[in-house]
């Protein structure tokens, strides 16, 4: 009998050992984390409809033409193995039915993705990512919460030395003029690019600009942030400002387009400066028209997702974390000016290992108060014109209905208690 030669494939390898225990321990973190941001855990099956990711992803994006690994099973159904973790998530929700069920829904995810790419350091065909996505607001500090979650989940593990490019890719509105300038720009510039490129700008002329080969040749490309319709550039806006407002090292990239073709408004990505060509550590964005693109009731959504990979080989000394349980508060804009303030106190209150859902403005007060009590939430932090004035806070205890007003460290002292 021949001797066979058994080895892991190519761009696959085991984790054991300690390299296990640190993505143990990034899980435990990630898992406390979502915690704090009140998100639940979802698991979606490893392979899905190849329908699925095509419609979702974009039939030109470089996932959908080259990378994914598919395959027919015996009822000569095509199927492929999940290169990312958002299409199955929408899936889900659509599936589910859970845009009729009242929200937000906020769910998490880890596990392994498979892409066919030619294997590289920090680029691997089966890797793993931690994700969340967020269905419902359509408000900017919820895309600023997902910034602001990813940056807790990193410093948790101990990696500090990062940054986060952000853009806007705009809407339906403002879109049309920008691809029509761009298409222009391209044309003038047909000389230069590849066939790949020339294809593409036919189709997507917005994906020329995310090819390794041809986007460092585009750089005096017209940027989308130009052409922003004012509902956009003012989501922008808010967007980046509650950001900077909230210690997260921020560089504005009007080239930065992602990869997929759902993206809508807000995108951002996280770099670091420990790894090599292959820098980025996490990713995501807004995708306002995905659900109803794949047939289900239009609904606002935000996610990202976090190579764990990447994050593991980034942060070689690693902390030790243990769980522990959290007090709950939610934190009420009673004014749409009382929303930076009370963006700003939900993260003071993660800060010192308070749970908190995201600040949303604009639903009943007595809705929300419900809401925060079917979550456990024990304290509701009510920050409103006459708030604003004193530079106070109302905290009200959901068990006792008692409340009164203080100052803001007073509040997260007694919430901590």
């Amino acid at each position: 009998m021949d001797f066979l030669n058994l080895q892991a494939p190519k761009g696959t390898r085991d984790l054991s050992g300690q390299e296990a225990v640190h993505f143990t321990e990034l899980e435990s973190v990630a898992r406390r984390v979502f915690g704090l941001f009140q998100f639940v855990e979802i698991r979606t099956p490893i392979f899905e409809s190849l329908a699925l990711f095509s419609r979702s992803m974009g039939e030109t994006s470089d996932v959908v033409e080259k990378e994914m690994f598919t395959f027919v099973d015996r009822g000569e159904r095509p199927f492929a193995l999940r290169p990312e973790g958002t299409a199955g998530v929408v899936r889900h929700f659509i599936e589910e039915k859970l845009a009729v069920k009242g929200g937000p829904h906020r769910f998490f995810y880890m596990g392994p993705m498979f892409r066919a790419e030619r294997p590289a350091a920090g680029r691997y065909r089966q890797f793993w990512q931690i994700g969340a996505e967020h269905f419902g607001p359509s408000e900017a500090s919820v895309d600023a919460d997902s910034v602001v979650m990813v940056a807790k989940i990193l410093r948790d593990f101990g990696l500090t030395k990062f940054s986060v490019h952000v853009n806007s890719l705009g809407c339906r509105i403002c879109r049309p003029r920008h691809r029509e300038a761009l298409l222009t720009y391209l044309k003038s510039k047909e000389n230069i690019l590849n066939e790949e490129s020339k294809r593409r700008m036919l189709v997507n002329p917005l994906r020329v600009l995310d090819s390794k080969e041809d986007g460092p040749k585009l750089l005096d490309a017209p940027a989308i942030t130009d052409y922003l319709c004012e509902d956009c550039r003012s989501h922008y806006r808010q967007f980046v400002t509650l950001l900077k407002e909230n210690e997260i090292p921020l560089e504005e990239n009007p080239r930065l387009v992602r990869g997929l073709d759902y993206y809508t408004r807000s995108v951002f990505e996280f770099v670091s400066p420990d790894l090599g060509a292959q820098n980025a550590l996490a990713a995501g964005g807004r995708y306002d028209e995905l659900v109803g693109h794949l047939g289900g009731i239009s609904t606002p959504a935000v996610g990202f997702a976090l190579g764990m990979d990447r994050v593991v080989t980034a942060r070689k000394n690693l902390p030790t974390n243990s769980g522990k349980k959290h007090p709950v508060a939610v934190v009420v804009p009673l004014s749409e000016e009382a929303v930076p303030l009370c963006f700003s106190l939900s993260q003071q209150l993660r800060a010192v290992d308070v749970s908190v859902p995201p600040v949303t403005f604009g639903k009943k007060l007595k809705n929300q108060l419900a809401s925060a009590v079917d979550f456990g939430a024990n304290w509701a932090i009510l920050i409103g014109e006459d708030e604003l004035k004193v530079n106070q806070v109302t905290v009200k205890n959901l068990s006792t209905r008692e409340q009164s007003q203080t100052s803001v460290d007073k509040a997260i002292s007694l919430i901590r208690g």
